[in-house]
């Protein structure tokens, strides 16, 4: 149930309400897991070009 709790805490309010109902942790951690987890190419490729711009200003 702590761990539960914990997660709960860390999820803005719309996510919480999703998983609310679930009755342990592993089931949350497992649906988070699903919806996170997904590979957005565009948003890493964006990061991947904010990290370079990053390291050419810091030269």
């Amino acid at each position: 149930m702590l761990v539960h709790s914990c997660i709960m805490n860390s999820v803005s309010e719309l996510i919480a309400q999703s998983i609310v109902f679930m009755e342990n942790a592993i089931d949350v951690w497992n649906d988070l897991k699903e919806r996170f987890s997904q590979a957005d190419l565009i948003r890493i490729v964006e990061l991947q070009q904010e990290l370079h711009a990053l390291k050419q200003d810091s030269r």
